[in-house]
């Protein structure tokens, strides 16, 4: 039986491998170059909103000492870039 502490990171690491399955998705769709540019837009705006959730995520579990993220132990920034 997994104690709050274990069901935590498991849900964690659920909503992290959801959210990259949907940046990745996006990404996917944004690749296409016959998308009509009104989904580009939408999408587009999709990706930078998911991305600043993504962002506060680690931010917020870095904060907590549930993880690290590596981009900010890397470059030595405060804020890493989101991926397009």
């Amino acid at each position: 039986m997994l104690d709050q502490t274990e069901l935590f990171q498991v849900a964690q690491e659920a909503l992290e491998n959801a959210l990259e399955a949907m940046l990745q998705s996006i990404r996917l769709k944004l690749s296409d170059p016959g998308l009509h540019w009104q989904k580009k837009k939408v999408l587009s705006s999709a990706l930078k909103a998911l991305g600043r959730v993504d962002y506060l995520c680690q931010k917020w579990a870095v904060s907590k000492g549930s993880g690290t993220v590596p981009a900010l132990e890397d470059s030595g920034r405060d804020c890493p870039e989101v991926r397009y």
